[in-house]
């Protein structure tokens, strides 16, 4: 019986087989549908795809946007909105046969990370991915912390007056409309200090709410080649804190594109010895 695991984006799909040691075989991707009835035909062959001959007996992976737990149901994407209200557990699972997990990508992200990327060897992890939109978890012992909805760091109101949210003001779309180009092709350095000081902002927020041991950034923001300064927010950071004695460790991620594919593989792991996490053995 296969595992397969998936991250679903905006643009693409990318999903995978687990294998037995729960590492990541080969990735199969294709462009993410908008309508909901062609993105799912579009997930379910590649599934099938990947466990070529074998049947199916889990599917875990992550969206972008709210899904509740355990059932799985998308209520908010801001990349898909045609994909909102899909019940993965009862649409996906049916037509696989197989036992479903879907969570926020960025949760599955950070969850990768934290077990298996930069927060190795921390106890408590904030993960913060800044790319179109800015998503984030908080891990503890190497497990997702608990939560009612979920974690939305990037909708925290960092410019009160106007109701400008971090990812309003940092993330790549925000950025593309108030500065007139794509992130990546965006060359102006003292912009670049400019976004970098307000993400500080950001991360000095998620650290006195979080109050974790390392503070992981990832997302295209952070490592295209023009992006957000790193060693200008730890700058900014430990300039503001002052609450704490010291600022926590901020890293880069090191799982790139496959975080969120890892994410899925550790949670299907935990999953195994933790009925709570929503799936059954």
């Amino acid at each position: 019986m296969a595992d397969i695991v998936f991250d679903i984006g905006g643009t693409n799909m990318r999903v995978a087989l687990r294998n037995a040691d729960g590492s990541i075989g080969e990735v199969l991707s294709a462009p993410t549908p908008q309508e909901r009835e062609k993105g799912l035909e579009q997930l379910v062959s590649l599934c099938r795809s990947c466990a070529k001959e074998e049947s199916i007996a889990r599917i875990a992976g992550g969206i972008a946007g709210v899904v509740s737990v355990p059932s799985s149901i998308l209520h908010r994407s801001p990349n898909l909105p045609g994909w909102e209200g899909l019940n993965f557990t009862k649409e996906l699972g049916e037509r696989i046969g197989a036992t479903v997990l879907v969570r926020n990508d960025a949760m599955l992200g950070g969850l990768g990370e934290a077990r298996r990327g930069a927060g190795r060897g921390y106890s408590i992890v904030a993960y913060l991915a800044v790319g179109t939109g800015v998503g984030g978890a908080r891990i503890v012992d190497g497990v997702l912390d608990e939560f009612s909805f979920g974690f939305e760091p990037g909708h925290q109101i960092i410019c009160h007056k106007e109701g400008k949210t971090l990812e309003n003001l940092v993330g790549g779309r925000g950025v593309e409309a108030r500065f007139g180009t794509k992130p990546g092709l965006l060359a102006d350095k003292e912009a670049w200090k400019d976004i970098s000081k307000i993400f500080a902002q950001g991360v000095y927020n998620t650290i006195l709410h979080w109050s974790p041991h390392v503070v992981v950034l990832a997302g295209s923001m952070i490592t295209d080649k023009n992006g957000i300064l790193i060693d200008l927010v730890q700058e900014e950071v430990s300039r503001l804190l002052r609450v704490f004695p010291s600022s926590p460790v901020i890293a880069r991620a090191e799982l790139g594109g496959l975080s969120v594919l890892v994410g899925a593989s550790e949670y299907v792991s935990l999953s195994k010895t933790n009925s709570r996490l929503g799936v059954d053995n």
